[in-house]
């Protein structure tokens, strides 16, 4: 894939993003049209994008074994993010009461809320789908651990 057709997916995944900040700035979207939005895109949105992605008829399903291992390698890069996160967080000397959230911050990002579209206009529906899997960990330790 060349640098041109990468620039011009990532330009039109941009361009709803800067309508959606324009709209915000000019008044015409209020806090609470945003947070039912956001809610239609997370709870709506993105799974019939992963599901569309997993059923398409160009995408080849990943082997059970390949699923668990894509699945175990994720699980280690968070038990070494969580490293990497006490570590961030001694090194800045956060404030008391505030490491867990720095942590939190660190560890988790907001891969699949932008991420998903990113990934699917420049890598296609099948590397879709492996995010998708690849995500699977993150998600669960994000609502088990990271709540702690």
């Amino acid at each position: 894939m060349s640098f041109t057709s990468v620039a011009l997916q990532m330009v039109t995944v941009s361009l709803p993003i800067l309508l959606g900040w324009c709209i915000a700035k000019l008044g015409f979207m209020k806090a609470e049209f945003e947070r039912e939005l956001s809610h239609l895109l997370l709870q709506v949105a993105l799974p019939c994008l992963v599901l569309s992605s997993a059923l398409g008829d160009d995408v080849k399903l990943p082997s059970i074994a390949d699923t668990f291992s894509l699945m175990g390698l994720s699980f280690v890069m968070y038990v070494v993010a969580t490293v990497i996160a006490f570590a961030v967080t001694a090194a800045l000397r956060v404030p008391k009461g505030t490491e867990c959230s720095y942590r939190f911050a660190v560890l988790f990002g907001n891969a699949g809320f932008i991420g998903f579209p990113v990934i699917s206009a420049v890598l296609g529906k099948q590397a879709l789908l492996y995010a998708s899997i690849a995500l699977i960990p993150p998600n669960f330790l994000m609502f088990t651990v990271g709540v702690m």
